[in-house]
């Protein structure tokens, strides 16, 4: 039978890498993500009408993911778009922006678009199964989202705004973190990262995390492994049974540790085969570090 087209999903200032990691969920939910042109600096100056582009933002900062679509009509200071769902998580509180389409590819399998998304010029209130519907000059809040990337090569901080979504947070996280970690100029897969990740909780202390990652895996990258457990404990954090955090911040600090640091243990030797309760023993174990030499 007749499926529907998936929604443009204009994503700029991600690495195609990144991007190729994380798209099959976004194609889960009927989205089509694609490279973006980028952000505008300022509004687009082109009145809300129907029949002209329109976006709703997922995340904007150094990144942007934009679902893209069509104004169909405007009632005052709302306005309706699409003509379906963009996500279709009933009543949310999303940026809503405006596009500037540069190409449109036609193609029998599957047209896309090249466009811009300006910054925010309201919010998206209700994503329903016939459209979604928009107040502008509405702020919508977002969650704050800092990566900071320490190296020989010096230090770089990215920022982010994600949305603010049980389901969509985690995801935007990982990826965002991904995303900033590959654009540092002495990015190595196969080098070791040294996370202090911190969660900023609305009447509560900050959620604090540190843990070491080294990348030996051709099928598991470092920056990878990284992205998706910080992601992991924030879809922890924000969807416990007992009641929804009001998330203030997020803030991920890595450092890059050049060459691989990982060892495994190749023996164990006990100083005597036989103890007493409470008695002293001396355990010697040999470390083989990966591509390197033994020592105990």
């Amino acid at each position: 039978g007749l499926q529907p087209i998936g929604v443009p999903l204009v994503c700029s200032g991600c690495d195609p890498g990144v991007l190729r990691y994380y798209a099959p969920i976004f194609e889960s939910f009927g989205l089509e993500p694609t490279a973006g042109g980028g952000m505008a600096k300022g509004p687009a100056g082109l009145p809300l009408l129907p029949g002209t582009p329109i976006g709703g933002a997922l995340a904007t900062g150094d990144l942007s993911v934009v679902g893209i679509g069509t104004l169909t009509h405007v009632d005052r200071n709302r306005v309706f778009a699409f003509g379906h769902p963009l996500l279709g998580t009933g009543p949310m509180e999303m940026p809503m922006t405006q596009a500037q389409v540069l190409l449109t590819f036609a193609s029998a399998a599957a047209s896309f678009k090249i466009a811009n998304s300006t910054p925010p010029v309201g919010t998206i209130v209700q994503d329903g199964l016939t459209a979604i519907v928009g107040e502008v000059g509405r702020v919508a809040p977002t969650i704050p989202v800092s990566v900071r990337v320490s190296s020989a090569g010096g230090r770089r901080e990215f920022r982010y705004d994600i949305l603010r979504n049980r389901v969509w947070s985690p995801v935007l996280l990982a990826m965002t973190t991904a995303n900033s970690l590959v654009r540092t100029t002495d990015f190595d897969s196969a080098a070791t990262l040294a996370l202090r990740y911190r969660i900023g909780i609305e009447g509560y202390p900050p959620v604090t995390f540190e843990d070491l990652y080294s990348g030996t895996s051709p099928a598991q990258p470092v920056h990878l492994a990284l992205a998706n457990d910080a992601g992991t404990l924030f879809n922890m954090l924000y969807n416990n049974r007992f009641e929804e955090p009001r998330v203030r911040s997020a803030d991920l600090d890595v450092e890059v540790l050049q060459t691989s640091q990982v060892a495994t243990i190749s023996s164990l030797r006990a100083s005597r085969t036989e103890v007493r309760p409470g008695e002293t023993l001396a355990v010697t174990a040999v470390l083989s570090l990966y591509r390197g030499r033994e020592w105990e």
